[in-house]
């Protein structure tokens, strides 16, 4: 389980409303980071992959769905 991040270490007013989903980051290193109420999780996973630090990137309760290919992942929620 990773570490939850509060909402003191937030910086878009969104991630202040309910609602949303869950991305999970993990690190090189394993740590991983639990971000909640994030509400356009494709434009915030483009956003973390630029990170080189960043190993994997998933929404989480999505069936543990890896977000490696950004491109691929939007073409399947625009098929939804």
């Amino acid at each position: 389980m990773g570490f939850k991040v509060g909402d003191k270490y937030r910086t878009n007013p969104l991630s202040f409303k309910p609602g949303g989903y869950t991305v999970v980051v993990e690190l090189d290193n394993g740590r991983q980071f639990e971000y909640t109420k994030v509400k356009y999780p494709v434009t915030y996973i483009k956003t973390i992959k630029r990170n080189k630090n960043v190993r994997k990137v998933w929404i989480k309760d999505m069936d543990k769905m890896f977000i490696d290919d950004i491109d691929s992942f939007l073409d399947k929620m625009n098929n939804k």
